[in-house]
């Protein structure tokens, strides 16, 4: 099969999906609200694996990969040179560690030790669901096997999990990367409950079954901007005016409550294609060396 007819197929098929999945929940709001919010929140934590491209592949590959036991589950830990300055890449939700292979051997080649894994539920790691509160912890078995740790880098979702570790266990840790941040939780639940179009009864519903299962304030707890306020960190914020997953303005917005924070706004480098720049790779060697 030709590239050109594998893309057509990929594009059709996230067409197909995008749309048939809202219609499945219309026609379980049809029948039953509280069906339909049940559905969702199963929905919610599941992942989905992406394949990385050869030149990830190849950057993966050059990597001495361990397992590390976790409490939550046993994850693939890739590490890149060697040294005393190690920073830890915390890839985004539905990622992988092999999305940050090619940063992570520009920085070990400059003197870094580089550390990545698979989160649960995403990559070579166990599971299909997982939420913040287990990536969270993860990242902490992490940096607390591979320590001490000078600096951390999140990418998309993977800076909210950043931010809760950092403000519940590694605020020892000086430098924090911030890279196309996914924004606030109640932002985030918002997109998601307006891409599946669902009605006020069922998101009541959702919210009921989220709070029940993560306390009254989780929205709070687990925000990026909330557990960033207080943060004394050195903080770089790095976002693509042009990124169509999430807004160049919810990462300003984050440059309001933290203090002394550096903001860089790129363009045309998109979500996904800035972690394989050369803009980003030579702002966070900057950023975690001088």
């Amino acid at each position: 099969m030709s590239k050109s007819i594998k893309n057509l197929t990929k594009r059709y098929t996230h067409y197909y999906l995008r749309s048939i999945i809202p219609l499945s929940f219309k026609l379980r709001e049809l029948i039953s609200p509280l069906w339909a919010a049940n559905a969702a929140y199963r929905l919610w934590f599941r992942t989905r694996r992406y394949k990385i491209n050869k030149k990830q592949a190849q950057a993966l590959a050059a990597a001495r990969k361990e397992i590390l036991r976790t409490s939550v589950c046993d994850v693939p830990v890739f590490i890149w040179g060697e040294g005393t300055n190690t920073i830890v890449l915390v890839h985004g939700w539905s990622g992988n560690a092999g999305q940050l292979a090619m940063l992570a051997v520009y920085l070990s080649e400059n003197g870094m030790r580089v550390i990545a894994y698979d989160g649960p539920a995403h990559g070579g790691s166990e599971g299909n669901s997982t939420n913040i509160l287990q990536l969270s912890a993860v990242l902490q078995s992490v940096c607390a096997h591979y320590g001490p740790i000078s600096s951390l880098l999140g990418h998309s979702f993977g800076c909210a999990v950043v931010a809760h570790a950092h403000k519940n266990a590694l605020s020892q840790v000086k430098r924090l990367i911030f890279v196309s941040c996914s924004g606030p939780a109640d932002y985030l639940l918002s997109q998601y409950f307006t891409y599946l179009d669902l009605k006020d009864k069922t998101r009541a519903y959702f919210m009921k079954l989220l709070r029940q299962h993560f306390g009254e304030n989780v929205l709070h707890e687990i925000s990026v901007n909330q557990n960033m306020a207080q943060c004394a960190a050195k903080v770089l914020l790095v976002h693509d005016k042009r990124d169509s997953i999430v807004p160049s303005e919810k990462t300003s917005d984050l440059l309001a409550v933290v203090r002394g924070a550096s903001l860089v706004l790129t363009s045309g480098l998109g979500h996904q294609h800035i972690l394989n720049s050369q803009r980003l790779k030579k702002l966070v060697l900057e950023f975690v060396v001088y």
